[in-house]
């Protein structure tokens, strides 16, 4: 009889709009809120790094090269810093998972423009001495994308966090073809379109080697999420 008189409040509580009791979902179920685009600024990714780019180490590129630049930066025992060594793997996190709070804006494309660009920015305002940018006919950089509207234009401003870039050069695919893109109007070219790629320290080359692409992920893995952006 107390079974039969329980099940009738119930059915009562249920028909009132209450729902019953349950299980709490874990933290996995429930998942993270997505973060807002307005929190990833310039000065956010700026305050958030975690490595600071030697001089002459900065490497950008152009659409569809983000695969073979990280390959080109991290490889011949050369000490390059690409837009993937400088802030923490969660940043770079495009995974579908409900604990991601960047998933939302790395899955809409207006979003994740504005997101790596706000990123590309705060790179470019890291560099020094001079910068590299990877493209396939360095003779004919393209302006288009995020390296034509924003890093570039960055890189020749004075006055930013990381110091005073002069000579910005470009480089092929294959590092077998240089020219000399821009030097800053009173100032000697701080490198030669003889070589793609500076010698870099001993130091350098052990500071990078922390931040080696498989310590988020592999090129492969950034190209797939990543090699549709207009860099």
């Amino acid at each position: 009889m107390h079974f039969i008189k329980s099940l009738a409040a119930a059915t009562a509580l249920y028909a009132l709009g209450y729902a019953l009791p349950t299980e709490s979902p874990s933290l996995y179920e429930r998942g993270v809120p997505c973060t807002k685009i307005s929190m990833y600024t310039t000065k956010y990714f700026l305050d958030n790094r975690i490595y600071d780019p030697p001089a002459t180490t900065c490497l950008f590129y152009t659409y569809d090269l983000t695969e073979t630049a990280q390959r080109f930066a991290h490889g011949g025992g050369s000490a390059m810093t690409t837009i993937w060594d400088i802030w923490p793997c969660n940043l770079y996190d495009k995974d579908d998972d409900p604990n991601n709070p960047v998933r939302c804006i790395l899955k809409d494309d207006n979003l994740k423009l504005t997101y790596f660009e706000n990123m590309s920015r705060a790179m470019a305002m890291l560099c020094n001495t001079f910068a590299t940018v990877m493209t396939n006919d360095p003779k004919k950089v393209p302006l288009t994308g995020i390296w034509g509207r924003i890093e570039q234009p960055t890189l020749k401003q004075t006055g930013n966090p990381g110091g005073q870039v002069d000579t910005i050069i470009a480089v092929n695919t294959k590092g077998d073809d240089v020219e000399n893109v821009w030097i800053r109007p009173g100032t000697e070219p701080k490198a030669k379109a003889k070589s793609s790629r500076s010698t870099s320290s001993e130091n350098e080359i052990k500071a990078l080697s922390k931040r080696q692409p498989n310590d988020c992920y592999s090129p492969e893995q950034l190209q797939k999420w990543f090699g549709d952006i207009n860099w």
